[in-house]
């Protein structure tokens, strides 16, 4: 696909570099609307992105409609910071605004409580990613007929996508105990951050064997049976009792240097890793196998280092640098575009929501689950937002008609997704060569922590660590000093939308060779990916983001401040901006240096409400937003407006309010997440299973439906 963007933007930190490689340019302003070179590509192509709400487009003849006279058969993708029906203040937003409306900012831990600016846009990010998967998917319909779609995800729709397993309540669950913001260093004492005595190093302990492992290495195997440390790593609901156990795991890592630490946790099969700059990754040891970098000559910078494609397609490997010939049409039968099917393997985060994705966008998704359940489900409301939308079916795979019965499935299924740890899915016959073999249509896709092979790929890993590893902790965190974890799961949620897209490239492109191949990424590369402006390197300095611990902004004029009964946060982007803010705030400010003048502005704005810094600011032009928490969010009029809320029924809580689908305008609430067993006789009956069989397969023990002991 030719690929044909508009003049950037100013540029600071040249992310341009990467975001348009591999692309031909024509210069055009948005200002400038269209002329003739411009209506001559917008009739050569097959889909038109634009960044810009439609009230903006539309005076500058880029919005869908334009675009579709010019072209009815283009797919048009909007990607704006908001979407119109939300108040930006007739001004074009960016990835902050959406930081602090969307409850990023607010729930990003901090040691005085108050919100935190992400230097990373991991807004903007995932709206590319999760906008590319909704666009290859509109393709892949109009090449089956049906009429070219608009596709619209906001970035703001794709922070929330990002906070699916947060922005969730039910009757009797304690929201302040679940998302308590603990320390910038950690939410949990076996998930955070310690000082080692020359370095950093993360652990990430989620799971009650890992806490075991932990504490067997430690040499404190009493801590297993401890009353306060009962429901530990996760659920120690006792303050004092983390406290205590983060200032013993604390003293204990300080006595031995860094990389001894890792050593023996690492032959104690215990998660962790080295808390590393972005430039310190480049040279670790998985990293060069994986390949995560490449060279790239870029104009005016010279020859840089920067992130590889962060996905692998077996078949068709992407390339950078030159823009690809014009490929051939899809050739699809009119009507073919039926219902995708996915075989759901996974577990946890990243596993588990690729598939809800496929589900949001019209895919039919079946969750096969060991009899004891995918473990996350443990955690309660986080699994329910993490899978909905899917059917479940409880099945043995490691009996032999266990595995004969998902062979079945995968014989009928389009997709398979897994993210075991290398060597499972041999073990299970579950691999992409077994499966290819019974359906060489089939799109293989698994996810890993840091990749299929290489020196750490047997390693157990989860978010944290890869965040630690990646650079994004040290970039929060101030320059040498103390890293800063991240609340949101980055590489968690980055590795499912990069591996939706993965899938849905796959699945376009078998429309026109009529084979699956497999396509693969990890939670490392997803790490990256997600900072890949960021993640570039030349050998002269580049400008970057500075970051800082409790991190309120980069300036007086664009930063978070308190009001009287909450936080806004704004965004005074221009000179006249900036003098309107004076006027309206603090008048004495203007001239002053910048410490002094966020010190005034701090005063003023505690002086008044945020509905009313909101309407005064507003009405002068100025960028501003309220900072929203998660609790914030689930009380959205508009969010509810828009069906991206619901409340629905759930046999186990009464019922649920919870995230709805968001990347589908006006798509109807998504199934609630499958009971353990839940679908099981329905999956077997459409597998033409007969009820004999079934019976038999149950009574066995094979398979397991709602209720059965070994399914809860």
């Amino acid at each position: 696909m030719h690929v044909t963007t508009l003049a950037p933007e100013d540029d600071p930190y040249h992310a341009r570099a990467v975001f348009d490689r591999s692309k031909r340019r024509l210069d055009r302003r948005p200002s400038e609307g269209i002329d003739a070179a411009l209506v001559d590509v917008i009739r050569g192509c097959d889909l038109v992105i634009v960044d810009l709400p439609a009230s903006i487009a539309r005076p500058l003849g880029i919005d869908a409609g334009a675009i579709a006279r010019i072209n009815p058969g283009a797919v048009y993708l909007a990607v704006p910071a908001f979407d119109d029906d939300f108040d930006s203040g007739g001004r074009i937003a960016g990835d902050a605004q959406v930081q602090a409306y969307g409850g990023i900012m607010a729930e990003q831990a901090s040691y005085d409580g108050g919100p935190v600016l992400l230097t990373t846009p991991v807004c903007a990010r995932s709206a590319g990613i999760l906008g590319a998967a909704a666009a290859l998917d509109a393709l892949r319909r109009r090449a089956a007929g049906e009429a070219a779609p608009l596709v619209t995800v906001s970035q703001l729709a794709a922070t929330l996508a990002i906070q699916t397993d947060r922005i969730i309540t039910a009757p009797g669950v304690p929201d302040a105990s679940r998302w308590a913001k603990r320390s910038p260093l950690g939410p949990f004492p076996a998930v955070h951050v310690y000082r080692a005595r020359d370095d950093y190093l993360a652990l990430a302990c989620l799971t009650p064997r890992f806490w075991h492992h932990l504490c067997l290495a430690l040499d404190h195997p009493e801590w297993i049976s401890d009353p306060r440390f009962e429901t530990a790593p996760l659920g120690i609901p006792d303050p004092a009792a983390r406290d205590w156990l983060v200032a013993e795991l604390g003293a204990t890592f300080a006595t031995r240097d860094r990389d001894e630490w890792l050593a023996l946790l690492r032959d104690a099969d215990v998660p962790a890793a080295k808390v590393l700059t972005r430039e310190e990754q480049l040279e670790e040891p998985q990293a060069r196998h994986a390949g995560i970098a490449v060279d790239v000559e870029v104009p005016g910078i010279g020859l840089t280092r920067q992130t590889a494609p962060p996905i692998t397609f077996s078949r068709t490997p992407a390339r950078i640098g030159v823009p690809p010939a014009a490929a051939p049409p899809v050739v699809v039968a009119r009507g073919a575009s039926g219902c995708i099917r996915v075989v759901d393997l996974a577990g946890y985060i990243a596993g588990a929501y690729c598939p809800t994705l496929l589900a949001d966008l019209g895919c039919d998704v079946v969750k096969i689950e060991p009899p004891e359940g995918d473990p996350f489900r443990l955690t309660g409301l986080d699994f329910v937002g993490l899978n909905r939308g899917k059917r479940s079916i409880a099945v043995d795979l490691k009996r032999p008609e266990g595995r004969e019965l998902v062979h079945r499935l995968v014989v009928a299924a389009d997709v398979v997704v897994q993210n075991f740890r290398p060597g499972v899915a041999e073990r299970l016959g579950v691999d992409y060569n077994t499966l290819a073999a019974l359906n060489p249509r089939l799109v293989y896709a698994e996810i890993t922590a840091y990749g299929p092979d290489g020196p750490r790929s047997q390693d157990p890993a989860f978010d944290q660590l890869m965040l630690a590893q990646s650079g994004i902790m040290r970039a929060q965190g101030a320059a040498g000093g103390e890293p800063v974890s991240l609340t949101q799961a980055v590489a968690d949620f980055g590795g499912a939308m990069l591996l939706t897209f993965g899938i849905m490239a796959a699945l376009a492109e078998r429309a026109r060779s009529g084979l699956g191949q497999r396509v693969e990424t990890s939670l490392l590369r997803a790490a990256i990916a997600m900072q890949a402006g960021e993640f570039l390197f030349a050998d002269r300095p580049l400008s970057r983001p500075a970051g800082g611990v409790d991190l309120r902004g980069t300036s007086a004029w664009r930063r978070c401040y308190r009001t009287a009964d909450g936080w806004v946060f704004v965004e005074a982007a221009t000179d006249g901006d900036r003098r309107a803010l004076w006027s309206a705030a603090a008048p004495r400010a203007a001239g002053i240096d910048e410490p002094a003048a966020e010190a005034m502005l701090e005063v003023a704005f505690a002086a008044a409400g945020s509905a009313d810094w909101l309407a005064t600011l507003r009405g002068l032009g100025i960028p501003v937003q309220a900072v929203q928490s998660w609790d914030d969010l689930l009380r959205d009029g508009a969010l509810w407006q828009r069906r991206w809320l619901s409340t629905d029924p759930d046999p186990a809580r009464g019922h649920v309010t919870q995230l709805g689908n968001v990347l589908v305008p006006g798509a109807p609430p998504p199934r609630m997440a499958p009971r353990l067993g839940e679908h099981t006789r329905a999956i077997l009956a459409e597998a033409r299973l007969a009820p004999d069989d079934v019976a038999r397969l149950l009574r066995e023990g094979i398979v397991f439906e709602a209720g059965d002991s070994a399914a809860k």
